[in-house]
């Protein structure tokens, strides 16, 4: 009897032991199974057939609704305009905004959240008593360069400006407003070394934009205003006109339009991308407001609501920096936020 029942053990301990070894094996498989097909979905999500940043992006070029349009203001520059159009683009981790490319084979960007509430200016030191001084106001100054960088429309250095209403030229201050300092250099450092490869020292048109409405003012009339005065830098902010043209609503197609006393554009939320849609936030825009005395301390800036109206540089107002990166990239994505374009190699 105790042999029968050793026999016994022997087979239910081969049994077990088979048992197991039969249930680790199946086990491993089904794991290697598992593990080779999230490798392959994985490789198979990173696929990418990358196209030129021009190829990428002129794909579906649009006349109604979101998306790349031909700019009608400025010859072989292309705009985003719409309510939601597929223009995202990632850098330095963080994702932007695609206002436009340029004929200069530019792209022009702008960061989807803000980097905070900040003054334009309030720097007690560009403030001159000389009945001369374009910088007169304690509340601070409008002119977002100074009187080494700030360029005529042919490129030349200037020392003098018109505050836009007549031909009187005042003398420019010596420092640059706070907020273009501080851009380009300590937020320009929190940039990653790939993000300012690629970022261009680019002309930004920084001539003040009027309020006129007496006179019917247009966007082309706008435009020309901008471009009066320039200056060349890293980061800046979006023009007033930048603004205007990516609102896709028929009745908004100037500053004007815009602006509190003539507004024309009931509901621009839903046809404008720049629009800060939470929070009921303003924000600042880089061009200045074209009028005199304590009103040169005024610059322009946009609400949640697609109104841009002009308030002291003193206040507070949401910072989105605004730049140009070179179009000789490749890129992957969509330009949706859930898959926004890459740059790759």
């Amino acid at each position: 009897m105790r042999k029968i029942r050793r026999k016994r053990e022997k087979v239910k301990k081969k049994i077990i032991i088979i048992s197991v070894f039969l249930f680790l094996i199946i086990m491993t498989s089904g794991y290697a199974a598992f593990s080779t097909n999230i490798t392959l979905i994985a490789k198979g999500n990173i696929k990418c057939n990358p196209k030129t940043a021009k190829e990428k992006l002129l794909e579906n070029i649009v006349t109604a609704g979101s998306g790349i349009y031909v700019d009608t203001t400025e010859n072989n520059r292309y705009i985003y305009r719409g309510v939601d159009p597929n223009n995202y683009i990632v850098l330095s981790n963080e994702l932007y905004r695609i206002i436009s490319l340029e004929a200069d084979n530019t792209i022009k960007v702008i960061k989807e959240t803000s980097i905070g509430t900040m003054k334009y200016d309030s720097k007690n030191e560009r403030y001159s008593s000389s009945a001369n001084a374009y910088c007169n106001s304690t509340l601070g100054c409008n002119a977002w360069a100074n009187n080494k960088t700030t360029l005529d429309e042919t490129g030349k250095i200037i020392t003098q400006i018109t505050d836009g209403l007549n031909d009187t030229l005042f003398d420019l201050p010596d420092e640059e407003s706070y907020l273009n300092e501080y851009l380009n250099n300590n937020w320009y450092n929190t940039l990653d070394n790939e993000t300012k490869k690629l970022i261009v020292n680019h002309v930004y048109n920084i001539g003040p934009v009027l309020y006129n409405k007496q006179t019917n003012q247009t966007l082309e009339t706008d435009i020309a205003q901008e471009k009066k005065y320039k200056w060349t830098g890293k980061i800046g902010l979006m023009n007033v006109s930048d603004f205007v043209k990516a609102s896709n609503n028929p009745n908004c197609t100037s500053v004007m339009d815009h602006n509190d006393a003539t507004y024309n554009c009931p509901n621009d939320i839903d046809y404008n991308y720049l629009i800060i849609k939470k929070g009921n936030q303003w924000q600042w825009l880089l061009n200045p407001f074209g009028a005199t005395d304590n009103q040169r301390a005024y610059s322009w800036n946009t609400g949640y609501d697609g109104k841009i109206g002009a308030n002291p540089v003193s206040n507070a107002y949401q910072v989105r920096p605004a730049f140009y990166i070179t179009a000789d990239i490749n890129l992957c994505g969509s330009g949706t936020e859930s898959n926004p374009y890459t740059i790759v190699s």
